[in-house]
């Protein structure tokens, strides 16, 4: 169910930021909530130093690089700088067994998995925004048999993939303020990951929250989402080569205690190319290179330039948008301009051009 996915969203943001652990480099040996568990590679040295970061720090990682396989938690105030992350591909795992509402996996092979990875069942590509499939965090690997700290539900056959799936930077549900990602490369390896098609997991970044910023970044082969945020400034960015949106604005006005309160962020002076590549009817909800869900409202567009997109250069202004401002833009080549009929939507100075063209 939908409550269940949010669940164990909400219990690995617990994995994810609550432990504090020492420094440590690879080989060493580390223990967490009573488990030990030795640093295999660079993307578990990465995910430990997010972990052992404190609200307020700084990590910079210029002139670094990092195979990642596992996701890293944000934290309030925390600056993320430099360094190069790229994604692994995702491994060809299959249920052996058939299973029901269990905390015990047997598996085909479980040698590239990790203690704390996430992990979902799914078939074929028939992953979207509409499967609310339960995820299980890793607690224990013997030899292929898996067993996650709480029961994947649901029922599932044997040939089900098992999906070590996750966003690179994330919030995991929880809504933070004056964080900073900026001088970050991403390459997001999308070729590598053809099967997670769900908007809400598996991007490179979320962040939602007050006064976040995202600046100056390069993401390169996004497998869903480049962005997904509130609350956050988006600006000077490259991205290109994307399955989904290069920004989908996704907005509670409960946590920011109703919808006036919801913050005007700044999208501006990004370079976008090549988004939405895997189709909006394989994503669900990936409309356009900008995306606008809940309570998409107050973004200040400006000085973009928005090329070649298999979808609409900005999606769906529906009946819960609006206080939207485009200016100084370029959009060129896309299927549509945006769908829809949001109020108090502003266009002014913008270039259009190669519109209804793919």
């Amino acid at each position: 169910s939908l409550l269940k996915f949010w669940q164990n969203w909400t219990f690995l943001a617990i994995l994810l930021v609550n432990y504090s652990l020492p420094a440590q480099s690879i080989g060493d040996t580390i223990s967490v909530a009573g488990e030990s568990y030795v640093l295999k590679d660079g993307s578990d040295v990465a995910w430990q130093r997010f972990a052992n970061s404190s609200p307020g720090d700084t990590i910079d990682l210029t002139g670094q690089a990092f195979a990642m396989d596992r996701a890293l938690g944000l934290k309030d105030s925390l600056t993320v700088r430099g360094g190069k992350y790229k994604r692994k591909p995702t491994s060809n795992i299959y249920l052996m067994e058939a299973i029901c509402d269990s905390d015990t996996i047997i598996l085909s092979d479980a040698s590239s998995l990790k203690f704390y990875q996430s992990i979902i069942f799914v078939w074929g590509r028939d992953y979207g925004q509409n499967s609310y499939p339960s995820r299980g965090i890793i607690k224990e690997i013997r030899g292929d048999t898996v067993i996650t700290f709480s029961p994947i539900m649901g029922c599932y056959d044997p040939g089900f993939l098992a999906l070590n799936i996750y966003t690179l930077f994330q919030t995991s549900g929880n809504y933070l303020s004056g964080v900073t990602i900026e001088g970050v490369t991403v390459f997001g390896n999308s070729k590598g990951d053809r099967v997670s098609n769900d908007w809400r997991i598996n991007n490179i970044i979320t962040l939602r929250g007050w006064g976040n910023n995202i600046i100056n970044n390069r993401i390169y082969g996004a497998p869903n989402e480049a962005i997904v945020s509130c609350g956050t400034n988006v600006l000077k960015n490259i991205a290109t080569d994307l399955d989904g949106s290069f920004y989908h604005r996704s907005c509670s006005p409960n946590v920011y205690g109703g919808t006036e309160k919801i913050p005007m962020d700044t999208i501006g002076y990004n370079f976008v190319k090549n988004a939405c590549l895997d189709g909006n009817l394989s994503n669900g909800h990936s409309q356009g290179a900008i995306t606008y869900s809940n309570y998409s409202i107050n973004t200040y567009v400006i000085g973009n330039r928005f090329l070649n997109g298999r979808e609409l250069a900005f999606g769906l202004n529906g009946a819960d948008d609006g206080g939207n401002i485009y200016t100084g833009n370029i959009f060129d080549t896309f299927r549509g301009l945006t769908a829809g009929d949001g109020d108090d939507i502003i266009y002014e100075d913008n270039i259009i051009v190669n519109i209804g063209k793919e």
